[in-house]
């Protein structure tokens, strides 16, 4: 992983001149490595980021419906628990780090046209708002993402019922065929 994982990244980031870096964590690599290894991955992050001026986006890289358990692809399957545990320890370890600037909670919810059973956006809604109270138990500041139905598409929802979190910001992933 070291190979894989190191500050050269860093460097191209900021000569591209990017100020914000997300990094992925998809559930299988965290259940494979643990969480050891990413506070060690973060840490160092945390460390090249600030040196460069970068900000940190920690995304849990999950893509499917987390109320049924169902995901589009191995590597994303999780389970509420597990998501909050992820984020109770992330928000515990980075409350304090202002270049963990952003928690993208939950990549792409989704339910696959119904091939991932159903999910309505008051469902996913009330997990949102569990994932971000989870988060908001430990760090008041650091902006949470979260996205809208349908890999993060649709929030045609969101204006008569918004997420009730502070410091939230809205992902919305318009793809071409959308």
């Amino acid at each position: 992983a070291e190979k894989e994982w190191n500050e050269a990244h860093f460097d191209h980031i900021q000569k591209w001149g990017a100020n914000v870096v997300r990094i992925p964590v998809a559930p299988k690599n965290w259940q494979k490595h643990g969480k050891e290894f990413y506070f060690e991955a973060f840490d160092n992050a945390v460390k090249w980021s600030k040196a460069r001026n970068i900000s940190i986006i920690i995304d849990w890289h999950s893509i499917g419906n987390l109320k049924e358990r169902k995901f589009q692809r191995d590597g994303y399957i999780t389970t509420l628990e597990e998501t909050l545990e992820f984020w109770d320890l992330m928000s515990k370890r980075y409350k304090n780090e202002p270049t963990v600037a952003f928690y993208e909670i939950f990549n792409e919810p989704t339910t696959f046209f119904g091939k991932l059973g159903e999910m309505t956006w008051d469902e996913w809604r009330a997990l949102v708002q569990m994932i971000g109270a989870t988060i908001r138990n430990n760090d008041d500041d650091t902006v949470i993402i979260a996205g809208g139905l349908n890999w993060a598409y649709d929030l045609r929802d969101a204006k008569d019922k918004p997420f009730l979190l502070d410091n939230l910001a809205y992902a919305v992933h318009p793809y071409p065929q959308k």
